[in-house]
């Protein structure tokens, strides 16, 4: 088919073009995850990827309805197994949900905390790799400090940590697919705002800390995440904000999953928890 002709044409090991191009109709009563209620495009992308000689990789990716289009652009060297060097523009390694791409997303957005609390696309430095046998992968690196878009970047770091396990799991004549993560953020904020603003010319401390679980048997899906951020001004009272989404899903047909989420933040622990 002509499909499979084009197909075969940019989808290359060295060379690999994709498109992604979501449409959403979104509403909600009171709104508390910013943009508006109705139709929107949320996504028009178009990607370019591939693997190069001696371990070397690129990836660069632009999304048209953005108004800061370019959103990945990073090179990769990969030494082994256990390590390879990531450097450029790309998601920091802070949430199991920010990390999935947006084609295999449970819901084209992604849960209130991952998007107020979350670290967000950064330019840096990261290793990341597989140990004791790939039952442990981890992700560390020191990026800008800002998700890009957001703010100028802030003349301190930010450092995260984040580690993941897919332990073998049977229950009863099921195999389930399980992985579990953690991961912590630190950096020494200097006039930056947090929290969608809440917290604005913050100055001071800011940590972020959170675990994650995802679950598949047969066609049964469970999910959770948990993220906590602690911001210490210089002078004054310590802010924290936390939230958690957890999700169900059944595979009715098998193309087609049935999910329901739960999503809970909290911008503050005086606050009343928001709940869609």
């Amino acid at each position: 088919t002509l499909y499979q002709q084009l197909k075969d044409n940019f989808k290359k090991e060295y060379f690999n073009v994709e498109i992604l191009l979501q449409a959403l109709f979104d509403y909600q009563g009171d709104r508390i995850a910013g943009g508006n209620n109705g139709f929107s495009v949320p996504n028009a992308r178009f990607r370019i990827r591939g693997n190069l000689d001696k371990g070397f990789r690129y990836d660069f990716q632009v999304n048209m309805i953005s108004q800061r289009s370019l959103i990945d652009a990073s090179v990769s060297y990969k030494y082994s197994d256990a390590l390879t060097i990531d450097a450029g523009l790309y998601k920091s390694p802070f949430s199991f949900e920010f990390l999935v791409a947006e084609p295999e997303l449970d819901f084209v957005n992604r849960a209130t905390v991952v998007n107020i609390l979350g670290t967000g696309r950064q330019v840096g430095l990261k290793a990341r790799g597989n140990l004791a046998g790939k039952l442990l992968r981890y992700h560390g690196g020191v990026f800008n400090g800002r998700a890009v878009g957001a703010d100028p970047a802030d003349k301190f770091p930010l450092f995260i940590l984040r580690l993941e396990s897919n332990p073998s799991l049977n229950i009863g004549n099921s195999k389930g697919d399980l992985t579990i993560g953690g991961n912590i953020a630190y950096n020494k904020a200097q006039n930056a705002n947090y929290i969608n603003s809440m917290l604005s010319n913050f100055n001071g401390n800011r940590l972020l800390f959170g675990g994650d679980f995802r679950l598949n048997i047969d066609k049964f899906l469970l999910a959770g995440e948990y993220i906590r951020g602690e911001y210490k001004p210089e002078t004054g009272v310590k802010t924290v904000a936390q939230g958690f989404h957890l999700t169900g899903g059944y595979y009715i047909f098998e193309n087609t999953q049935l999910l329901l989420r739960l999503d809970n933040f909290k911008p503050t622990e005086n606050a009343k928890a928001q709940n869609l």
